[in-house]
């Protein structure tokens, strides 16, 4: 009874750790619709107190691109209000020639981001243009969406040319109030809220249109991103000796904290299930050990009686193989109940993916054959 506990047991843990396996595969697959190798991510937040009015935002940000751009081993800047793998800025919008109401109005997420922003992430243009540096608070106000703000908003027409309105209160510059924005291009989807989320509508407006004091800038280098951290630092304290920066992180880094949790649950049911695989094996090696001594002059009897090794061998393994059969056959209609209760943990692969259970059955198979 204890062995066949044992094998059951070690099939169940053994197929969950297959599934988190898999689906951590499957999940490090995942296009997050940018490329974050080589990329450093750094959050700076202006004091509102001395930075009030939009133009003050818009050159110490102007200043810095250019700043940082000039550090050796720096190939594109821009800043941004968030960085790829995060929105957390859902807006309201109206587009022009449409009827709208406060009920049921339009939102997506709301991303300000700089000329460059596109090209320093590896955001790819689907259609149209990017942001250049003309588009500035001197010239109309433009903006760029994502694929999946086309699938929602415009399914069956071209949304270059046409214009939206985010939402109240409006931008403004020097008392002339922008409110509404021509699409000028459409980007790949970007993974905002994790790599195992689906793809949301999003809308970017060049920064210098949409001026905030809490940005992200985000730096491509050559080589190691942490090595111009110092010059990123520099090039701050050269416009503002008491302007800081924080949360300096790599984007790869970031890719990797996002699916941190995946990564534990993978980890713990391999070691649970790697040491219920062992103890099972234990188990049956244990229990034949003693039985075969218990036998040992019922052994010698059927070799004196003209047994040789191999029909010897066949009854040991016979009795062996037949617990761990049996708790085999317990552990699949027990994994099949539970895992379905990890539908939750999983991403891309079924609770009863076929693969798993075949390969663990034919694992358990062998530990228990090399056991006996």
């Amino acid at each position: 009874l204890l062995v066949v506990f044992q094998v059951s047991v070690a099939v169940m843990l053994v197929i969950g750790a297959g599934l988190l396996i898999k689906s951590f595969w499957m999940l490090q697959r995942v296009d997050p619709g940018f490329k974050a190798q080589r990329v450093l991510s750094a959050e700076i937040t202006l004091p509102a107190s001395k930075y009030k009015e939009p133009q003050l935002i818009n050159n110490f940000f102007n200043q810095l691109n250019e700043r940082v751009a000039a550090v050796p081993g720096v190939e594109s800047v821009s800043i941004a209000y968030d960085h790829p793998l995060q929105s957390n800025w859902l807006d309201s919008f109206e587009i022009e020639g449409r009827a709208s109401t406060p009920k049921n109005a339009d939102s997506a997420n709301f991303i300000p981001v700089s000329a460059d922003y596109f090209n320093t992430v590896g955001v790819q243009a689907v259609s149209g243009r990017t942001f250049t540096p003309q588009d500035d608070a001197d010239h109309p106000g433009v903006a760029i969406v994502n694929e999946a703000f086309v699938r929602h908003y415009f399914p069956n027409e071209n949304p270059l040319g046409r214009r939206i309105r985010p939402g109240p209160p409006g931008r403004i510059w020097d008392g002339q109030k922008l409110t509404s924005f021509e699409i000028v291009g459409v980007v790949r989807d970007v993974k905002f809220d994790g790599l195992a989320s689906a793809s949301e509508p999003a809308y970017y407006l060049p920064s210098t249109q949409s001026p905030l004091n809490d940005m992200t800038i985000l730096v491509r280098t050559s080589s190691d991103p942490q090595s111009i951290v110092a010059g990123l630092r520099q090039a701050v304290w050269s416009i503002d000796p008491n302007q800081p920066i924080s949360n300096v992180n790599t984007l790869e880094q970031i890719v990797s904290e996002s699916i941190a949790q995946p990564r534990l649950n993978m980890l713990l049911m391999m070691l649970f299930g790697g040491l219920a695989l062992l103890l099972s094996a234990v188990g049956i090696y244990g229990l034949l050990s003693y039985a075969v001594t218990q036998r040992t002059q019922e052994l010698g009897i059927r070799m004196a009686l003209g047994a040789n090794v191999t029909d010897v061998l066949k009854l040991v393994l016979k009795q062996g193989m037949f617990l761990a059969l049996i708790g085999e056959v317990i552990g699949l209609a027990g994994a099949f109940a539970l895992t379905r209760l990890m539908r939750g943990l999983l991403f891309g692969v079924t609770p009863t993916d076929t693969t798993i259970f075949a390969g663990v059955v034919a694992v358990l198979t062998l530990t228990a054959l090399l056991a006996c």
